[in-house]
Parts: C-alpha cells; structure tokens; sequence
C-alpha cells in the first residue's frame, strides 16, 4: 500500500512528465525494452555526468618535510576526519527527478512483480539478488527475519530527529550553507600506464600460481579477508606506490610478477589516495578516497589533513579490475558513493564495504542532499535506513555489498544511523561499536560502548541485535565471537558529578566533576547483546592496551607503569574468571599467538618505576598453563621508538609455521632518523635478528612491508622498488628501481 507520500511523488512525476517532449531514451518502448534486460530495481540513469577530475598539484609548497609528514601519516588523517560528503546532482526535468531516486523509486513499484520480491523490498534488499534463481529460492526459504524491530521512518522524519540534537548541540547554523553542484560518473576508467618493454610476457592465470607457502595478510577472522596496501597471491604482488613528479604526487598500482624473477608488469594511475586492495581469483579491487574539487579550485592534501575540507566533499570510488592478464588489467566496474571509508572485508565471495556519512542540517527538511547519503547518484531509500528508536546520531554507518562473481551493482546498500567507531566482522557476524555520550547527571557517571550486530550472507546485512556494555573498546581484538557469545574487554571510566547551587536561588547553576576513577573490565555477551557474565574492577587505573582471545581462554594487557598479562577462563561465559596475571615491565600494544603454547607481544619498553618509554620490545609468553603465564624471551629495541604495527595490524608479518616475525621500525636520536624493516626468527627460546632492510629517509615514502614467497623474502617500498633475498642465508637476490618508466 503506497503511503501518501509516494502517491505525491508518482502524481508529481506524472503531471512533470506530461509536460516534458519525452527523449527517445525514456519513452515507454525503451524503458520497457531496459526493464526487460535488467529486472525490477535495477535501471540505471540513461546518462551520467562526470566528476570533476580532482586537482593532483602539490601547489608550490616549499616544506619538504610536510609533504612527508602527509603522506606517512595520511591514513592517520582520513580516519580523524568526523565528517563526510554530501552530494548534489544539479539536472533539471525528468533527469532530475531521475537522479533524486524519485522515479527510479516509482519504477521499482511498478517492477515487484511477485509476492517475494515485494517481501523482500520491504526488508531493503535489492533487486540485485532476484537476479540469481539459486540464491532467490535460499532466500525465500530462510525468509529473512530481523532480530531487532526498527520504525520505518521518512526522510522528514529522519530530519526532524537529527534536528534535535542539531539544535541541542547549539550549531543549527547551515541553513544558509549552499550546495554544491557535484557531477557523478560511475564508470570513470583510471587510465593505464603506457605498456613497458616487457611485451612478451604472457597472460597468467589464477591456476598458474605456486603452490608453495606465502605470505599473506594479517587478518584477526580466518576465510575472512581484509583490505591492504600490500597483496601477495602466491606468484605476483601488488602494492599501492606513490609517484611524484615536479610539484604533482599521483598514486599507482603496481602489479609485479616473481616466476623468473622480478618483473613489474604495469601499474594502473591515476589515483590520489587508495585506502585498500583485494585481489580474489583473477579480480583487483581498490578502493580510492576521493576529495571533491571545483574546477579551478585548489586542494592540496596537507589542506585536507588539517581539516579545510567541506563536510560533504568526501567520496569513495570501488573499482574492479579484470587481472586474468596481470600485465593489462580492465576495468570492469567502478562504484561511486559518499562519505568516508571505515573498513572493508572479502569472505565467500562476496565484497563488503563500510563507511561514515556525516549529514548536516541543510536549508529544509526537503533538502535531502544534506543528510540523506547517496550511492551510485541515486538517494538511499528510505526503507534502506535505520534509525531505531532512541537514536541520537546524526552520521551513518553507509554499507554495501557486491557479488564477486558478478561486480555489475550493489546486492545490498543498508545505512544505520549511529556515529560507528569501530568494527569486529566474525565469520557471520559483523559487530558495530558506537562510544556514547556520558550521562551528566548528579553522582557517578561511566562512559558506555553502543554495540549493533549484524549477521551477515551472500551480501545482505541483517539487523539481528543492539546493546551495551561499560567502558570503551580499544580495538577492534577487544572483541571476539566464539561459539554464540561475545567476548569484551573494555576501559571502563567513571566521573562522579555535582551539581552547582546559586548560592542566592538555590538552583542548579552549572555541574562539576569532583572525582574520577578508572579500571577494565570483560564482558561475555549472547546473540542478542545482553551481558551474561562479567568481570569487573581490574587494574585499576590503567587501561586495555592489547587483547587476544583463543578458544575458552582470553588474554589482555594492561599499563600504567607496568604490564599486567591478564589470562582469563571463558569456558562457562556466565562466570568467566581470572586464571593468572603475569607483571612485566612496558607493555605489549599488539598480540599474536605464535603456535598453540606461545603468545607473540609487540610493545614499549618502559621503566617500572616512572613508567617512561624506552623504545620497542618483542615478548614471547609461554602460555601452555594459563595459571601460570611465563615471559620467556624479551628483545629490547631500544634504537627504534615507533613502529605501525602497534596500531595497524596488517603492517606486520606473523608466520609460525615459516617461523617469521617481520616489521618495519623507525628510530632517532639527534636530529638523525631511520627506518628499517627487521626480521626475526624465534629459536631456542629467543628472539634471533635474520634481517635489517634499510629505507632513505630522504625519501617521502618511507613505509616498507615485507612478505615471503617459498623460500624467497620481498621487501616493498612505498615508491616502487622491491628487493628479494634468500631466506637461507638473507642475501640480496635482486633489487628492481622505483623508475621503471
């Protein structure tokens, strides 16, 4: 049944349409003859207009190290920026109703033709999915069935509920904020690279790769694949390089294959900030930040970094590339979609994506530009988003999904309202982590963790579940889903608040914190988010700074001066308890498991006493009795003092079974620096050094990863060189130059 709204909108089509000369493209013959060939909610708009190619130049920025600072640390920056873009197509007539999602939404009605599909609408899924007979009949038989019942909601009303704390915020002051005349084009192709010298190489298939051990990414869910600046299937590589020439800095990829040899068999261009690359079979995706720029305007990115960027200029791009010819990849398709990305994943052959949209309040709740997201040119639908009840949000966690067998569309685009902070994907689930607003209420006050899961298969989200837990999550290892319950370690935080009195009127004038405290805490939780066993009150006054959980045993690390190990039984999740604490000096900031009985730390040293840092440490733990947790091997790198992987887990290479530990580390002392890649062997109860890859620290692209091939080692850099070295006794074996051009 049409609710009045809609029969608004088709009459207004109808009247519009009517006085309109129909072009050819859109009278009934043709759209008859389209809906034929792409099936119920599937028409694409008969024309696309292009973005604006985005201002490359570095300007003339004279700083160097600036430019350094930006690209090492860029990242860094995407993820603290709070907001996201918001897009506004400027085409007049049926096309724009076209492209407001108006008529394409009228379409979709008029397409449902069986009782299935119309069920399944109802639940926001796409037409993507009726496509496939076999996954049609699945669906039908498992009838989707929601574990959490959301409010359908429109548009005005989504509006309305953000406008309040908009208005409580005290910073409803966008009215007057114009939009911006932003162009779309979704099949935008990122140009090769002019072919090299290598013309004879010839065209590889997944089948031809080795079948010897290789490294791959670091991932914290086994069959669960993440997205990384660094690829490795077994035979080629793939890297994100940054290129720069004169005063302009271009991203590339760069694919190389290592059967005879290194050889780079072409890059692709022209891209200005990949986030990740996947490879799955013969397909390449990358997944691109975009920064929308009006022409003439410029953009340098050390602008974007500090934050001169307009809420709603941000935009992702998603591409496929065909690589069954690594030396010639074709695009196949590319996605375009507001916001900024979160997180991605790959797992049974489908592709999910998750980003952040920040909506503003716009002139009108009729501005739907400004706080409805758009994806693929068109605005989510309404049944599309959720906002449940209570909601205080007024950003969206933005996802889609694509069929990797297929990357011609969306199976499923779900928003939910939240302010998303980070992201734990199980093998079936995908938990969402929201900090929420203290309470500011007279007495003792905690900081809580929003938590949302969602099950996921063959590309549809399921909103099966929301709760809450005390404390803040570290990241995303603070979770951890085992056998229908989840486990949770947090930083739980408390403010004890008084009210102030007018010493006059005997009213409230104001609110102080007059006492804190701090401790950790675990939480076990069920299918539905309620908590069903705890520990609570640990370490007081430190915080979680790394977790990892195996089977019915957890371990967590705490500091403040010193680093408790905590080991914890979960095999009865409503009365998990604490088996051992192991006290050490510094602290682990990441942890591994390096077989069945040893646990990998990777940290800080620091003095027991003032708990000042003293540089890296590597920890090995013996962890066979979990009462009685051992440190039995400590390396103390004390000429390095920061490494990424204590904050990104993909940068390092943990292989028990190829017995490799690999990362790179930089150090300084005296206005010198330096970063190495280091490798290390653990033997004989001890950490043995097998290799130290030196970078030019002159060089603006500074980050070196390392992988393995059988028994061969690959170091990459950032600008396009790679070097290969015998793992049996670490000589350089070759070295290929950045300029390759």
């Amino acid at each position: 049944m049409k609710n009045k709204r809609e029969r608004e909108l088709l009459e207004r089509i109808r009247r519009e349409g009517e006085a309109l000369e129909i072009p050819e493209s859109l009278r009934p013959e043709e759209m008859r003859r389209i809906l034929d060939m792409e099936g119920p909610g599937q028409v694409q708009p008969p024309q696309k207009q292009s973005w604006e190619k985005e201002e490359k130049s570095w300007g003339t920025e004279k700083n160097t190290e600036d430019k350094r600072r930006f690209i090492v640390r860029r990242r860094s920056w995407y993820k603290s920026l709070a907001a996201a873009a918001s897009i506004c197509l400027a085409l007049g007539g049926t096309v724009s109703l076209w492209q407001q999602g108006f008529l394409q939404r009228a379409m979709n009605l008029a397409g449902a033709e069986s009782s299935a599909k119309e069920q399944m609408a109802e639940k926001g899924v796409s037409g993507g999915f009726l496509n496939n007979e076999e996954q049609k009949e699945e669906l039908e038989k498992q009838v989707f069935a929601p574990g959490v019942e959301v409010p359908s909601r429109t548009y005005e009303e989504i509006h309305q509920a953000m406008r309040e704390v908009w208005e409580q915020q005290g910073w409803f002051s966008a009215a007057d904020e114009t939009q911006r005349d932003v162009r779309y084009d979704a099949a935008g192709a990122s140009p090769l690279q002019k072919e090299s010298a290598e013309q004879s190489l010839s065209m590889a298939k997944v089948e031809d790769l080795s079948d010897a051990a290789f490294g791959g990414t670091n991932i914290q869910t086994a069959g669960v694949d993440e997205g990384d600046r660094v690829k490795n299937d077994g035979r080629y590589l793939y890297q994100t390089v940054w290129k720069e020439e004169k005063e302009s800095v271009r991203q590339q990829v760069q694919i190389l294959d290592t059967r005879e040899g290194l050889k780079e068999l072409c890059r692709l261009d022209g891209f200005t900030d990949i986030q990740a690359l996947y490879v799955w079979k013969d397909l390449l995706i990358v997944i691109e930040q975009k920064i929308y720029v009006e022409p003439g305007e410029r953009r340098e990115p050390y602008m974007i970094a500090c934050g001169d960027v307009a809420w709603r200029d941000g935009y992702q791009e998603i591409s496929f590339y065909d690589i069954t010819d690594r030396s010639h990849p074709r695009e196949k398709k590319t996605f375009t979609l507001q916001g900024f990305y979160s997180t991605s994943r790959v797992a049974d052959g489908y592709f999910y994506s998750f980003s952040h949209y920040s909506a503003t309040p716009g002139k009108e709740d009729q501005d739907y530009a400004s706080y409805i997201p758009r994806v693929e040119g068109g605005f989510l639908e309404e049944k599309e988003i959720l906002m449940p009840e209570g909601t205080r949000g007024t950003s969206y966690l933005v996802m889609v999904s694509v069929e990797l067998e297929q990357p011609e569309e969306f199976v499923q685009t779900t928003a939910l309202v939240c302010n998303s902070s980070l992201f734990y994907v199980s093998s079936d689930s995908i938990y969402v982590a929201e900090n929420l607003d203290m309470e500011r209420k007279s007495g003792w006050n905690q900081d809580k963790t929003k938590l949302t899961r969602f099950t996921y298969q063959k590309g549809h989200f399921i909103l099966q579940a929301m709760g809450e837990l005390p404390g803040r999550l570290d990241d995303s290892f603070s979770l951890d889903a085992h056998e229908g319950y989840l486990r949770a370690v947090s930083t739980v935080r408390e403010y004890q608040i008084e009210d102030i009195l007018d010493d006059r009127t005997g009213q409230t004038a104001g609110q102080q914190v007059t006492k804190e405290r701090q401790s950790n805490a675990l939480y076990v939780l069920d299918e539905k988010l309620k908590i069903v066993g705890q520990i609570e009150g640990l370490a007081e006054e430190e915080q979680i700074y790394a977790a990892r959980f195996l089977g019915d045993t957890g371990y967590f690390v705490t500091f403040r001066q010193t680093d408790p190990l905590f080991a914890v039984d979960l095999s009865d999740p409503g009365n998990p308890q604490v088996l051992g604490e192991l006290k050490v000096s510094g602290f682990s900031d990441y942890l591994h498991f390096y077989g069945k009985d040893r646990l990998l730390g990777i940290g800080i040293e620091a003095d027991e006493e003032t708990g000042r840092q003293k540089g890296l440490k590597l920890s090995m733990f013996d962890i066979s009795d979990p009462t009685n947790v051992k440190e039995i091997a400590r390396e103390n790198l004390a000429d390095y003092n920061y490494t990424r992987a204590l904050y990104d887990h993909h940068e390092i290479l943990v292989d028990p079974g190829q017995n490799l530990i690999g990362f790179a580390a930089e150090g300084s002392n005296r206005g010198k620096s330096w970063n190495n890649y280091l490798v290390y062997a653990y033997e004989d109860e001890g950490f043995i050094p097998k290799l130290c890859a030196e970078t030019r620290m002159e060089d603006y692209y500074g980050a070196i990863r390392g992988t393995y091939m059988g028994d061969i080692f690959y170091i990459l850099y950032e600008d396009g060189r790679v070097k290969s070295y015998a793992r049996d006794n670490w000589a350089v074996l070759e070295e290929l130059d950045a300029d390759t051009e």
